[in-house]
């Protein structure tokens, strides 16, 4: 029997999902390798990739149970943010160049609610460049970040 740390009364399960909130500046793959050693396991793994930029929760699957992640990525998610008005940056986030700004002491709370309702039920968006997904074997944000501008795919939200 195999046993967390030096104590021998604790065993290690054959597998598990450990939920960890991702810090801001590491990747979903360090960050699920790292807990993955923590706890003893060969095989790890996790749902969904988060920008480096990104924090979260990012479920980390250990031993057989990454089996699941198929599973636990097909689920629905739920994002939170924070908006800055009036900012625009080549990346579409913080960690970008500012491009252009704009007063936005004309934005009212009326005007934000009618703007986000063309983000709810189903739609197309194109993913931006500054994403994990992945487009010709790299992760988009690392080929923007080097300057290029790859063709990002449309997929339905």
């Amino acid at each position: 029997m195999r046993t967390i740390g030096t104590d021998p009364s604790i065993p290690i399960p054959e597998g598990c999902v450990y939920l960890l909130d991702k810090p801001r500046g590491l990747t979903s793959r360090r960050a699920s390798s790292s807990v993955g050693r923590t706890w003893g396991y060969r095989r790890s793994g996790h749902a969904g990739t988060l920008d480096p930029a990104a924090t979260g929760l990012l479920p980390v699957m250990l031993g057989r149970a990454t089996r699941l992640s198929r599973f636990i990525t097909a689920q629905p998610k739920t994002y939170e943010f924070t908006l800055r008005l009036g900012t625009t940056t080549d990346s579409g986030d913080e960690t970008g160049e500012i491009i252009e700004t704009v007063d936005d002491a004309r934005a009212s709370e009326s005007m934000l609610l009618e703007a986000l309702e063309h983000f709810e039920g189903s739609f197309e968006q194109r993913i931006p460049v500054f994403s994990a997904v992945r487009v010709g074997g790299s992760r988009a944000y690392k080929a923007a970040r080097r300057g290029e501008s790859p063709e990002m795919p449309v997929r339905q939200a």
